[in-house]
Parts: C-alpha cells; structure tokens; sequence
C-alpha cells in the first residue's frame, strides 16, 4: 500500500497520513494540495491529545482512495451525531468543510422537505450558500441551480394562491439546513475528566508500571502507552483512565512533573474533539 492513514477524526474528515516516509494533514474539502499539509509525529500526538484524532491504520493504494474513505467516514459519523446546534457562525464555518456527498444530502432535503412545506427562504438559502463554495462537482451546481429554480416556481405558486410567506428567523432557517449538526465549541470545552493524558514519559515505561503509578490515588480503569504501530517502540505518552473522576483530579495533581522512570511527567486532562486552528 502506498499510504497509510495513522490517526483520524471521522466527525470532521480530517486525518493524518503517511506517504513516501512522510506525514501530512488531510482535510477536507480535499479540493487542491493546500488542504494537505506537511506535518510531524509531534502534531500527531498533540492532534491524539488535544483534538480528539483517534489512532489507527489503514493502507490505500492512491489518494482518491484516501479520500473516498474519509468521505465515507465524514457522512457515517454526522448521520451519527447528537443533536445540538451550533451558532449560526459556527453552522457556516463548518459548511465549507463539509464532503460533496454531504452538500448533496442538504440541497436534496432542501428540494424534497422544505420546498414541498412552504420553506422557501430556508430551501433558497441552503442552495446559493452551497454555490458559494464553488465546488468542482457538476452534479453539486446543477442540483444547486434546480433547488434555486423550483423555490421560485414555488414561490410564485404560492404568490398566486394568496398565500402569506412568512419569513423565518435566521435560526430556525439554519435548524432546517443542519438538523444532525453538533455543538462543537460546547461539547470541545467539557474535559474528559476521569481520562488523563500522561507525556514525556521515558520510552521504556511499560503499561504496567504506568499503571502501578497511579494507582495509588484510586482504581485505574485502564493505563496504556501510546506506541507506533510498526516498531511497537513508544511514542513517549501514554493515557491513564480512572474508575471515578474526583480520583483522576487528585492524580493529575500529585503526578504533574513529578519523576517516573527518570523522567518529569506532564499530566493533564484528556479531552474530547474541539475546533482545530492548524
């Protein structure tokens, strides 16, 4: 296989990967090489970290195939997501990275449900929004232009019965467009308060005795070294999750910089996907 995806995050499309001995950031839209980004094992471990990447492996032959996976993986996880909105700001920062098939889902919600209900204002907004990222996809525009003429067949349908258009406030306009959409910047500030991450630990450091470390401030869940996947040698972190979080918060105290195996520990709080500024 020519290139190896070693850490992703399936809610946003974006990944890190491995070709020719390098490491580059991927993310979406995909659309030229200014989304792909020279990167190095440190920015990996900060992205396993602080960004909620997940650590993984999977080998492709080429980069279309890459990103048809990212792909598949970008729509499976927002069909999966919760259900809290983010602000309008946020709904139209993460438009611009969302996946052709995902732009594809909207403008046909928008043709399908919110123009056969009157939403005219709802279904022309998600249309000329999607236009303005100019994608590649002929059969994104075409599909756009068809909603944008139909909302005003519609339009002029309705004018003609006498029907009063209510325009709707611009939230409620964005809950149509996005229903499956998460509060990202809400859920990115809640820490993972029984997880810890434990860095600069000294590479001979084994599951074992990380684990013997804290155990003594409470019951460990589980403790394990992070380490690459084809030397089995260990990145230098490792995560250390506890049974109950008040015994994780004493941890974090107690063991931030204090010396396991010759080595200063820096300990903090493990935490979930937030909005990445690479």
């Amino acid at each position: 296989m020519g290139i190896k995806i070693i850490a992703i995050a399936p809610n946003d499309g974006w990944a890190f990967i491995e070709k020719e001995d390098k490491i580059f950031l991927l993310r979406p839209p995909y659309a030229s090489s200014s989304h792909l980004i020279q990167a190095t094992q440190r920015d990996v471990e900060n992205a396993l970290h602080l960004h909620g990447f997940e650590e993984c492996e999977f080998g492709f032959d080429n980069m279309r195939e890459v990103i048809g996976f990212l792909k598949e993986e970008y729509v499976k996880a927002m069909k999966e997501r919760g259900i809290e909105l983010p602000s309008l700001d946020k709904l139209k920062e993460l438009l611009k990275y969302a996946s052709d098939e995902t732009l594809l889902e909207y403008l046909e919600k928008a043709e399908k449900e919110l123009i056969p209900r009157g939403k005219i204002d709802a279904a022309n907004s998600i249309a000329l929004d999607v236009m303005k990222l100019q994608r590649e996809s002929p059969e994104i525009h075409n599909m756009a232009i068809g909603v944008l003429e139909k909302c005003s067949q519609k339009k002029r349908e309705m004018e003609e019965l006498g029907v009063n258009i209510i325009e709707e406030n611009e939230r409620s306009t964005w809950e149509d467009k996005f229903p499956n959409a998460v509060n990202k910047l809400e859920k990115g500030c809640k820490m993972m308060g029984s997880k810890l991450y434990v860095g600069n630990l000294s590479f001979d450091t084994t599951d074992q005795e990380l684990e013997q470390a804290f155990s003594e401030y409470g019951e460990v869940a589980s403790a394990a070294v992070v380490r690459d996947r084809d030397t089995s040698r260990s990145r230098g972190f490792g995560f250390v999750e506890f049974a109950q979080e008040a015994d994780a918060q004493k941890a974090k105290e107690s063991m931030d910089g204090k010396e396991l195996d010759g080595r200063a520990l820096k300990v903090d709080e493990a935490r979930p996907p937030r909005e990445r500024q690479w």
